[in-house]
């Protein structure tokens, strides 16, 4: 079990501060490739904000990785990780469909999806 967290925090906190690099350093870019308003000021605004906070969430959980998650220190790592996880797969997966954007999103909403499984795992199972 606890290789399986470990395995869990690493691989969250790589995709996340992967993810939050890009958005952060490439907001223009990663919103004309979804077709989204990132040309104006507040959707490049929105896109470094959302970069930001996916990259603090990637260090949360790259440095938690040894933590005991469940004990009471590790509880509201793993709690804001399990909503995150299942809110950004639900919302991945409604945009996927919504604007016909299957490839790399669909990967990146799978990730997301095992990752929020996962969380919800840890959540409700021992921290032993």
């Amino acid at each position: 079990m606890k290789k399986f967290n470990k395995g869990i925090m690493v691989a969250s906190g790589i995709l996340n501060g992967i993810l939050g690099i890009v958005l952060t350093f490439l907001p223009q870019e990663i919103g004309g490739w979804l077709g989204l308003a990132s040309e104006t000021e507040a959707g490049v605004l929105a896109f470094q904000l959302l970069g930001g906070a996916l990259f603090g969430l990637g260090l949360i959980n790259y440095m938690g990785r040894n933590a005991i998650l469940g004990g009471i220190y590790g509880k509201p790592i793993l709690l804001g990780n399990m909503v995150f996880h299942f809110i950004a797969a639900l919302d991945l997966i409604r945009f996927i469909f919504d604007a016909d954007q299957f490839g790399f999103l669909m990967v990146v909403a799978m990730l997301y999806t095992f990752l929020a499984a996962a969380f919800i795992r840890m959540n409700f199972t021992s921290a032993a």
